[in-house]
């Protein structure tokens, strides 16, 4: 089963951190910004009791967008056909999270059947910064999905968060 996911955030929320720290494990403290959008694989194996027992691996085809400033022709061009997408704010910075609203609404518009989660990103700033998750979970409560919270940087619930988009993606 082949998948197009997105991964969809303001500019430094660390989407491009999260897929090297998913698809190769690796992590790297300089930001380089995306420009359009980078494209990697990977195939995640799901627990048969998960899932019904036919299905097992995914091929994760996923789409690094660079920050979406206007939904236009090429923004749609790059989300158009995706089957999911984890869309990412910064818990430093909650001004990410309105970009996030906009973006999944926008990404929904596009691909109604498609599943989302959201993240909160940078969890290993979490003792520097004052963040509340309860509050973090009402303002994606509307979207009625998963809101989990990551590090990129340590790996902390990275695996966890495709393997739940993956096991969203394996029921339809």
């Amino acid at each position: 089963m082949k998948k197009k996911i997105c991964l969809l955030g303001s500019y430094g929320v660390g989407k491009t951190s999260l897929v090297q720290r998913f698809v190769y494990n690796k992590f790297d403290e300089k930001y380089l910004s995306t420009i359009g959008v980078n494209i990697s694989r990977k195939t995640i194996q799901l627990n048969e009791s998960e899932i019904s027992d036919f299905v097992k691996n995914i091929d994760l085809f996923i789409w690094d967008i660079a920050n979406i400033e206007k939904f236009d022709s090429v923004a749609k061009s790059y989300l158009n056909g995706a089957h999911g997408a984890i869309i990412v704010s910064d818990i430093s910075r909650p001004n990410t999270i309105n970009q996030c609203i906009e973006q999944a609404n926008n990404f929904l518009e596009l691909n109604p059947k498609a599943k989302i989660v959201f993240i909160g990103n940078k969890l290993d700033l979490a003792e520097n910064v004052i963040f509340d998750k309860e509050k973090y979970h009402l303002n994606f409560k509307s979207f009625k999905t998963n809101v989990e919270f990551v590090s990129a940087k340590t790996g902390k619930n990275v695996e966890e968060i495709f393997n739940i988009l993956g096991e969203k993606l394996a029921e339809e």
